[in-house]
């Protein structure tokens, strides 16, 4: 038997719906950036298994921090999870963050 994961990579279509909301959508910005898990479970994210979540963010990302970066961003929590990578969506850290 396998063990499961400790992160929930978020499938293909949940990671360009959360970029693409994060880019257009300012009630869901409001919502990811004072509860991060929350808006993630209103997308169908199943939170980590091992009861992990995103802490609120100090400031969201701009809407062009994120359509610059988008195609990037959106390999990254595919086969990350969005749970363990909410700096990712700081404001000033997502291209710093992809360089790592």
């Amino acid at each position: 038997m396998s063990t499961p994961p400790a992160k929930t990579p978020l499938t293909p279509a949940q990671a360009a719906e959360l970029l693409a909301r994060l880019q257009r959508d300012d009630e869901f910005r409001a919502a990811f950036a004072s509860s991060p898990s929350t808006a993630l479970s209103s997308l169908g994210v199943l939170s980590n298994p091992d009861g992990s979540y995103c802490e609120p963010l100090t400031q969201l990302a701009s809407k062009e921090e994120f359509a610059e970066v988008s195609r990037l961003l959106q390999a990254q929590v595919q086969s990350n999870g969005a749970f363990v990578l909410p700096h990712f969506f700081e404001a000033g850290r997502i291209d710093d963050a992809l360089k790592r």
